[in-house]
């Protein structure tokens, strides 16, 4: 279980890109966020795994608080969220196989990651994971070859390496075509379900929400507007969601600010 308790982000110009979010995400669940641009989701998903860091509040994850960890200890911590972006972050003149066990570097001691020693078993996982998205034919391609759905299926074999027990994604279907984020949802929806991996994903489309996920949360304006089944979002509701306003702005870099509250994850 996720537990998210009065959730906030301020940045250093002074804005809250989130202000008080709560909510309780079960084991297996996938949960689609929706909200205008600058809405407060990316700040969302990265606060949850520190990649916006905290200043105040409490991360629990297992009845820790993750904000008391050190760089071990949170880096251990990432290894069970893995993470998907809309950019992919894939070293793009670096081969497939070699851009999925960068996921292994949660595992590994430093030495072997400075060295770029993999062991049997370490590729044989990275090839397992390729298989999962269909990728392992393209192993020694070089990313850069890839087409974007290509891409993003290399960027999720690269998250499963990880054994994961949560996956966020950061509006990871946004840049593709309308049949390849299809096909990419498809793929996360049924790796859901084969490995009971929680999922927690940002999302432009409405559609696409509705369609692949069991619980949807609206923000508007760094507020939770709408918590619920897809079945029970209509009209108004996604009026209230997306409603224009003109002080919802997220800082550019995505990558600084305070953030407070709390997240629990048993």
């Amino acid at each position: 279980m996720l537990k998210i308790e009065r959730l906030s982000k301020q940045y250093k110009n002074g804005f809250f890109a989130l202000r008080d979010i709560s909510f309780t995400v079960n084991e297996g669940d996938f949960v689609a966020i929706l909200g205008s641009s600058g809405a407060g989701k990316s700040t969302l998903i990265r606060c949850i795994n520190r990649l916006v860091e905290p200043t105040s509040g409490a991360i629990y994850w297992r009845e820790e608080n993750v904000l008391q960890y050190n760089s071990r200890e949170l880096r251990q911590f990432r290894r069970q969220a893995g993470m998907i972006f809309q950019n992919f972050f894939l070293i793009e003149r670096m081969s497939v196989l070699k851009n999925v066990l960068v996921g292994r570097f949660g595992t590994l001691p430093l030495s072997r990651i400075l060295s770029g020693r993999f062991s049997e078993n370490d590729i044989k996982e990275a090839y397992a994971a390729l298989h999962t998205v269909g990728m392992d034919s393209f192993a020694s391609r070089r990313v850069a070859d890839l087409s974007g759905g290509q891409r993003q299926r290399v960027a999720i074999a690269r998250a499963l390496v990880q054994h994961p027990r949560f996956i966020l994604g950061d509006e990871p279907v946004a840049s593709l075509d309308p049949v390849t984020a299809k096909n990419v949802m498809d793929l996360l929806h049924d790796i859901r379900h084969r490995d009971s991996i929680t999922m927690i994903i940002n999302l432009h489309s409405v559609e696409l929400a509705k369609a692949y996920a069991t619980r949807i949360i609206g923000i508007a304006g760094g507020h939770v507007v709408f918590d619920g089944s897809p079945g029970q979002l209509n009209d108004n509701i996604l009026r209230t969601i997306y409603v224009p306003d003109e002080n919802t702005t997220e800082d550019p870099s995505g990558t600084t600010g305070s953030c407070k509250g709390a997240i629990v994850y048993n």
